[in-house]
Formats: structure tokens, C-alpha cells, sequence
């Protein structure tokens, strides 16, 4: 071997040892996401202390598991919710598995314990999505034509040319669909739900998933219409009548107004995932995303669940004359 193989030999298996003797995760470096201390206490006091926390393993490899898995299981989300509980002295700490994380209350004091945790790797305020439409929508019920005994195709429809596509691939049949909105209206003649959840209560039960908060103006139902109204003699007809409907509801009355916390989304695209529910539509706007739900929204493409996005509320006609 000539001593230019050697010298390479030797610096090779000395950049390996050097590997192996690195911390996989060193402990107590949790970060915030934001740029100061003093910035995410603000809105630490603006938002009631609530945060979304993502964990990490503890001398674990993240990188071995497969795509579209967190760096933390749920068995393990769940064991450490529990210590960081009785720990740091939370009140809640509800898993959000999808991102291998937590959605928690803490004051300051507690902030200071989870960023000294090994399982913590990044704290971040949870923010709130509001819905976007300038002037209520109505529900589903009061568009025209409903109760007249004819069908009635929507403007939209016709533009993307739905019913071509229909000839050619069906009207989506076999395909989960989730509204993640305000709910839905459970007993509206003109849709045909499979089921639904409720990302504040936990619940499934059609009285909680039910598109009831009066702040937010039927929005859901509305946008379920949209998406997949039956094709029959009534109403109107959806871009995919066929498809089975489920309701994700996500929108609360907050501040007087109709509001979603960034956890009770990430909570909604859980359970899509774990239902096997495709395609996901969010007609919910923003200036910004949390770290955390584009962790969520990666993590769920991974395994076949998408997130389908509104978007040109605020622009202009010009595509669209």
C-alpha cells in the first residue's frame, strides 16, 4: 500500500471513530422557534401558553425509520407525555403523533424545564388560522335551487370540466375524502357523509363533528357542497359526488370569531391518516405555517394521505375573467 493509501486509510477510519463517538442527540438542547426569548414569551401570553412541542429520541437513530414516520413512535410519544406531565407539571399534553410531538400549556417557568429536556427538540407557539372569506358564504342549504327539483351545475364545476372527467375516471367512488373546516351540516339532503371528527373533543359522533358554530357561517358545509354534493335531482352537484365525505372540524369559536389552533389541525391530518382518508381539503388561510404542520403535512404525503390547499382569495381575475 503506498503511503498516499495509507495517510486516506488512516484519516477514513479516524472520520468513522469520530462518528461513533458523537452524541446521537445531545441532551437538553431543546430550541424555540423563535428569534428571541422574549419574542415567543409574548405570544406565549398572547396565546394562553399554548405550545406545540416536537420530541426527539434519546440515543436513538431517527434516520432508520420509514419515510413518512416521525423521529419519535407514539409508543414513545405517549411515555414521555406522561413524564414530562408529572416532570414539568402541565396541564395537558395531548400527542400529536403525526409529528411525533405534543400540543401543551405551559407558563415560562415550565417552557425553561421542557428546553432542559432530552426528549425535546423544538417548542413553538401555536398559532391560529382564521377563516378568510370577507363576507359569509352561507350554508350549503341556501344556495339556489336546492328545494326546486332541479340540479344545478356551479360555475366551478364547469371550469375545471368535472363531468369530462367523470366519463373518464368516475365520479371518485372508493376515494376517502376529509373537509378539515367547521364541520358539516349531518342531516343536509344534498351530502352523503361517512363520518367525521372532532379535533378539540376527541369525538366522532355526528353531534360533534356537526357544523354548528355560528361564527364561521356554514363555511364547512359549504365547501363539502363543493367538493362532493350528490348528483341527483336537487342542489347542486360537487367536483367528486361520489366520493365517501368526511367532516374534519377544526374551526372554533375563538375571540368571538372563527378560528383554528394550528394543533387542532395537525390533530385533524392524524386522524385522516390513521383512517385512511386521501385527499384532505383546507380552505383555511394564513401568512405563515408552523414548523410543525409542515412537518405534519410531509409526514402524511409520505404515506398517502395530501393536503389539498385554498388558495387566490386575495388575488386578482386575471386567469379567471
Amino acid at each position: 500500500m503506498s503511503r498516499t493509501s495509507r495517510s486516506h486509510s488512516r484519516q477514513l477510519a479516524l472520520a468513522m471513530v469520530t462518528l461513533v463517538s458523537l452524541p446521537l442527540v445531545a441532551s437538553g438542547q431543546g430550541r424555540l422557534s423563535t428569534a428571541s426569548r422574549a419574542e415567543f414569551d409574548a405570544a406565549l401570553a398572547a396565546n394562553g401558553g399554548r405550545v406545540i412541542v416536537t420530541l426527539q429520541p434519546v440515543g436513538g437513530v431517527a434516520g432508520l425509520r420509514a419515510e413518512g414516520q416521525p423521529a419519535v413512535s407514539g409508543t414513545e410519544v405517549d411515555r414521555i407525555a406522561l413524564r414530562l406531565k408529572a416532570g414539568a407539571k402541565l396541564r395537558t399534553a395531548t400527542p400529536l403523533y403525526l409529528i411525533g410531538g405534543l400540543a401543551v400549556k405551559a407558563n415560562e417557568i415550565q417552557i425553561d424545564s421542557l428546553l432542559g429536556d432530552p426528549n425535546v427538540d423544538l417548542i413553538e407557539p401555536d398559532r391560529i388560522s382564521w377563516m378568510q372569506d370577507e363576507q359569509p358564504v352561507g350554508a350549503l342549504r341556501e344556495q339556489p335551487g336546492l328545494h326546486s327539483g332541479a340540479q344545478t351545475v356551479p360555475w366551478g364545476i364547469d371550469r375545471v370540466q368535472a363531468q369530462e372527467a367523470w366519463a373518464v375516471v368516475g365520479q371518485g367512488a372508493g376515494v376517502k375524502v376529509g373537509i378539515m373546516d367547521s364541520g358539516g351540516d349531518r342531516d343536509h339532503p344534498d351530502l352523503l357523509w361517512a363520518g367525521g371528527y372532532n379535533a378539540m373533543t376527541f369525538s366522532t359522533s355526528s353531534s360533534a363533528w356537526d357544523d354548528d358554530v355560528a361564527s364561521c357561517n356554514g363555511h364547512g358545509t359549504h365547501v363539502a357542497g363543493t367538493v362532493a354534493a350528490r348528483d341527483n335531482s336537487e342542489g347542486v352537484v360537487g367536483v367528486a359526488p361520489a366520493v365517501s365525505l368526511y367532516a374534519l372540524k377544526v374551526f372554533e369559536l375563538i375571540d368571538g370569531d372563527c378560528g383554528a389552533w394550528v394543533s387542532s389541525q395537525i390533530g385533524a391530518l392524524n386522524w385522516a391518516v390513521t383512517n385512511g382518508i386521501r385527499v384532505v381539503n383546507v380552505s383555511i388561510g394564513g401568512e405563515s405555517s408552523a414548523g410543525a404542520y409542515r412537518i405534519a403535512i410531509t409526514n402524511a404525503a409520505a404515506v398517502g394521505t395530501y393536503m389539498v390547499a385554498a388558495a387566490g382569495n386575495t388575488g386578482g381575475s386575471m386567469l379567471f375573467p
